[in-house]
């Protein structure tokens, strides 16, 4: 959604933007799966230092705006390694250390609390992202169309259906509306403002959530202090 709403609305740019997530969580699940048997099952020190960079990592894609891509490129591929040696190594450690007549159900345990804690981070972070994004629409769009002569500040209801398109990534809608609506005036550069200004409202808006991670990252950071390392089962004793 960030690569959509933040850095512009070209499909071809959202899926390239897109990369460094899928193959960073991948990447960072092989290394994490790797180092667990050359570090000879001292699982503890590597929990803990991915749940440490994957905390920065998150919170730092907060400094994203779009006109900073390639710093976003590299926040985000930090991140999304530092997920992918978290969230893959866990459910494996977790099968490492169960009994094998439970594997099954430990399995299904991580990947239940996997979805439950991405149900609810999903829920806060999509209120407070969309709360705060409503202000900056009244504080930063809205003036935008207004003092750009796009449209008369008594046309209210016109300025709410162009927020509302962009807001909603409704590109096409967007320049109908701005081509056959005849209270839009400047019509050559009104889509570029209107855009503009809600990128600009979605970067800012799209801190909250990434500072919001950083909790969600200090407490797995503290519990991974209390893992216990997998060396008794990587050697095989009992």
């Amino acid at each position: 959604m960030r690569a959509d709403q933040v850095q512009g609305g070209d499909p071809i740019g959202i899926g390239i933007r897109a990369l460094p997530i899928g193959f960073g969580i991948i990447f960072g699940a092989a290394i994490t799966l790797i180092l667990i048997p050359v570090v000879k099952g001292r699982t503890t020190p590597l929990m803990i230092f991915s749940c440490a960079l994957m905390t920065a990592g998150t919170g730092a894609i907060s400094v994203g705006t779009p006109h900073n891509l390639s710093t976003l490129w590299g926040l985000t591929t930090i991140a999304s390694i530092a997920v992918g040696c978290v969230i893959i190594p866990c459910s494996i450690i977790a099968q490492l250390v169960c009994p094998v007549e439970l594997i099954g159900t430990i399995t299904a345990i991580t990947l239940s609390i996997r979805f439950i804690g991405g149900a609810v981070a999903f829920t806060a972070y999509d209120n407070v992202l969309y709360h705060k994004l409503n202000g900056y629409i009244l504080t930063i769009v809205a003036p935008a169309i207004v003092e750009n002569g796009i449209v008369a500040p008594s046309r209210e209801d016109v300025i709410g259906v162009l927020a509302s398109l962009a807001a909603q990534a409704k590109f096409p809608e967007l320049e109908e509306t701005i081509a056959a609506n005849p209270a839009v005036k400047h019509k050559e550069i009104a889509y570029d403002v209107v855009i503009g200004a809600m990128q600009e409202s979605y970067a800012l808006a799209f801190r909250y959530p990434y500072w919001i991670s950083i909790a969600f990252g200090a407490i797995s950071l503290v519990c991974s202090f209390f893992l216990k390392d997998v060396r008794t089962v990587i050697r095989g004793e009992n």
